[in-house]
């Protein structure tokens, strides 16, 4: 069976918020738990941040996708906190 694909492009507000995005990824990205079902690859480019995931079967690439989508929502909800609390400052 070919494998799946599933690209996500994230154009961001900032450089910085992308760096942020990007950096918090990366070690889930270099070092995952397991590469059996499906692997990531991300890039990183001014305000973009790219991920690719690549998967054997269907259900790998949507649990990889939902795990993704995850992370990169919790990582912006923490920097929107984040930046409430030094506006209240």
């Amino acid at each position: 069976m070919k494998e799946l694909k599933a690209y996500l492009k994230l154009e961001l507000e900032s450089e910085k918020i992308a760096k942020t995005i990007y950096h918090a990824l990366l070690p889930e990205i270099t070092s995952p738990p397991s590469e059996e079902r499906g692997i990531a690859t991300i890039k990183l480019g001014n305000n973009i941040v790219e991920v690719l995931i690549t998967a054997k079967d269907l259900s790998a690439l949507r649990a990889l996708v939902n795990t993704y989508l995850y992370w990169i929502a919790g990582i912006l909800k923490s920097i929107n906190t984040t930046y409430r609390v030094r506006e209240k400052k």
